[in-house]
């Protein structure tokens, strides 16, 4: 749902209780093994489940934030989600949370949590201006993409969330598949093994980041054929963008149906319509901010902003569309967990 409601986490979610301890009897954080988890042994991520390696990150983190925690001392928190999680995934991070020592904890999901960044940082306080601004928060993470429409009051202190939407399809990691396949078409080995997969990977990676701000992108792959010889080439915005073309779609749609769910709800409500109708907002009271590892992925940006000029035309709103632009204003890396500090301290404040 769009506003957020709905029955909360399983307090359960594990099938079977008894086949693992409970995550924390003594409300201790356990910090047993050093990050990142890809360093540790195969057994070892064997022998604990993710909810198990999740909570040594947070109690890792946990730890650098604060070194020498009080325990007698309640902590609010605020862990962020993807916009797409599910009630059993939010459980489950709510119990790597216990696991870290963070009882007093609460799953946020991206979208909120930069829209809480936004009101701080960038919300402009004018009442004159500015009845209920419309900010429409687009997240390009590693496994999803995800489009939240808020609606802030005059000050900025009070944020409503209209409608959210997500897609798995539309992610950083699709275009990392799409660079390997172009990368993995100019290597003569048909079937690499996990070493030489594991460096076209990196490979692929290093070039789609070139891309973001470039038209080409030289890689480079070690041993790559059979006889041990190294190949390189370059790969260009071009190829992937013909290669990925169901990627902008996707992002088109996505925008669009989210934003024509939000401004339905808006008129339907009433919300900033001094005539009954969002023709009399400001152009002003439209802007779009990206986050997320993708935001700077000009085959991305280009799909969403196509999205939410057509989901304006369709609601009889083209007058905003020649003002309309994916801002940067943010750090699109910060932005999500400067939202959760601040959900956090405003939880600590109110108890």
């Amino acid at each position: 749902r769009g506003d957020g409601a709905g029955p909360g986490p399983n307090p359960n979610p594990n099938p079977n209780p008894e086949s693992s301890p409970s995550p924390n009897p003594n409300n201790e954080p356990a910090i047993i093994a050093p990050f990142p988890p890809q360093l540790q042994s195969r057994a070892f991520l064997e022998r604990h489940n993710a909810t198990h390696i999740a909570g040594m990150l947070l109690g890792h983190v946990r730890h650098i934030a604060d070194p020498e925690p009080n325990p007698r001392a309640t902590q609010p928190a605020a862990v962020a989600s993807p916009v797409g999680a599910t009630w059993a995934q939010k459980a489950a991070l709510l119990d790597a949370a216990a696991v870290a020592g963070l009882d007093d904890a609460n799953v946020v999901d991206c979208g909120s949590c930069a829209a809480a960044a936004y009101g701080i940082l960038r919300h402009p306080a004018n009442a004159a201006s500015s009845q209920h601004p419309l900010v429409v928060f687009i997240d390009v993470g590693a496994s999803q993409a995800s489009v939240t429409v808020c609606q802030y009051d005059a000050r900025g202190q009070r944020c409503r969330v209209l409608a959210q939407g997500w897609d798995d399809a539309v992610s950083t990691r699709a275009l990392d598949d799409a660079v390997l396949g172009i990368i993995r078409s100019k290597v003569s080995e048909p079937s690499p093994g996990p070493r030489l997969q594991a460096r076209l990977e990196k490979a692929a990676e290093r070039a789609k980041t070139v891309l973001s701000a470039n038209r080409e992108a030289p890689w480079h792959v070690e041993c790559a054929t059979p006889d041990g010889s190294d190949a390189s080439g370059v790969v260009s915005r071009s190829q992937l963008e013909e290669v990925a073309a169901d990627l902008e779609a996707e992002a088109a749609a996505l925008a669009r149906g989210v934003l024509e769910a939000a401004l339905d709800r808006a008129l339907g409500l009433g919300l900033g319509a001094r005539e009954e109708s969002l023709e009399s907002l400001p152009i002003e009271d439209l802007s779009v901010e990206v986050v997320g590892g993708g935001a700077a992925v000009p085959l991305l940006r280009r799909g969403f902003e196509e999205g939410l000029k057509l989901a304006l035309e369709a609601k009889d709103l083209g007058t905003l569309t020649p003002s309309l632009s994916l801002g940067r204003s943010m750090n699109p890396f910060e932005a999500p967990a400067i939202g959760a500090v601040s959900l956090s301290l405003s939880l600590s404040l109110s108890l």
